[in-house]
């Protein structure tokens, strides 16, 4: 299957896994970059035709799995040039402005993240200064201002922070008033566009 990928592969007849249950074939996946030193394996792992068995699980099941470092994948992105930095930009922050509404709130976060935009909001019950803040360090394109009168009413203010537009709008418009204000930012792949 490797040959017809067309996947480089070594066969290391001398490549040993400190674990006994492996049954078969064993890989480490390896860092050719030199700056890697002796850190260069990022993943490896191996089948086990016996361990789901052992644990009770159907005989004839076999099993394969792996383990990476988490320390040598950063090593291995330095190696590689490669930033992974959150510097993009949030799309919304959802700011609370009494605490009674904060499960609303909460509620409007999981609705707009699960449409593919990136979005936060504040968990600390801070001032409405201090997540004005927050919002501002994070470059949110758009403020979502959530109080009890918005959650009385099913509503939502969105502020466009480089504009000072503020709107008030009913929760369920606030998705398709986003693609249109934020489109002319970026392209974003929405699952709702599909559905």
């Amino acid at each position: 299957t490797l040959d017809r990928l067309g996947i480089p592969y070594q066969v290391e007849d001398t490549l040993v896994r400190g674990l006994d249950y492996y049954t078969h074939t064993v890989f480490e996946i390896v860092s050719i970059n030199e700056k890697m030193g002796s850190q260069s394996t990022v993943l490896a792992g191996g089948r086990y035709d016996g361990l789901i068995s052992y644990f009770g699980g159907p005989k004839e099941m076999s099993g394969i799995g792996w383990a990476l470092g988490m320390e040598r994948l950063i090593i291995a992105l330095e190696a590689e040039g490669i930033n992974l930095n959150e510097e993009d930009a949030l799309d919304c922050f959802v700011m609370v402005l009494d605490q009674e509404a904060r499960e609303y709130a909460f509620e409007v976060l999981t609705e707009i993240r699960a449409y593919g935009y990136r979005a936060d909001m504040d968990y600390q019950s801070r001032s409405f200064k201090a997540q004005f803040k927050a919002a501002d360090r994070k470059k949110a394109k758009t403020a979502i201002l959530i109080g009890s009168s918005e959650m009385e009413s099913g509503s939502v203010t969105v502020k466009l922070l480089d504009r000072k537009e503020q709107t008030t709008l009913p929760a369920d418009e606030l998705v398709s008033y986003l693609d249109v204000h934020l489109e002319e930012e970026e392209e974003h792949h929405h699952h709702h566009e599909e559905e």
